[in-house]
């Protein structure tokens, strides 16, 4: 599964969204250098400001080789004036080997937030891992990243949110 069916914004943008694939770090470090500081700060619950551009190249491309048996990804785009520009990306992490439990992050640039891709995307991984005998997602957040709480309990009806000082760890059933 590589290619998806294209989706629409709710404010009318066509995106298309694939897997993600060996060779797109440089994508992913477009992604991370576009997203404002207080969207880095709720996506990895520190000030990402002033991270060397050596640490941004070695997650790139720890993110963008994944292990098919324990990983998945996938990274959203939206034509841009010259090229198709990365806008998003969600991936699951499974807790073990042949787990059913997987850890969930997604990010969206900000000029795409609140317009449904975020719940496109999840709904989507949701699909995928499924089929893979992955029957719980877990997110790890931010106390006051509401939008992602939200969210979480929007496409999901049976979820548990263990709440840890200023984290907060939410378990969903997804299958």
């Amino acid at each position: 599964m590589n290619q998806f069916q294209p989706f629409e914004t709710s404010d009318g943008r066509r995106i298309t969204v694939r897997s993600i694939h060996k060779n797109d770090g440089d994508l992913l470090i477009n992604l991370f250098r576009n997203l404002s500081s207080e969207t880095k700060r709720l996506r990895y619950n520190a000030n990402m400001d002033h991270i060397s551009d050596e640490i941004v190249h070695q997650e790139s491309r720890r993110l963008s080789n994944l292990d098919p048996n324990l990983h998945f990804a996938l990274i959203a785009f939206s034509a841009g004036p010259e090229a198709e520009e990365p806008i998003g990306v969600a991936r699951f992490a499974r807790l073990s080997e042949n787990g059913a439990e997987a850890e969930v992050a997604i990010v969206i640039r900000d000029d795409f937030q609140a317009q449904g891709l975020g719940r496109h995307l999840l709904e989507m991984l949701t699909t995928v891992a499924c089929r893979h005998n992955i029957h719980r997602f877990v997110f790890m957040t931010t106390s006051d990243n509401t939008p992602m709480i939200k969210l979480v309990k929007d496409v999901w009806s049976d979820v548990e949110i263990d709440a840890q000082q200023n984290d907060r760890e939410i378990w969903a059933t997804i299958c």
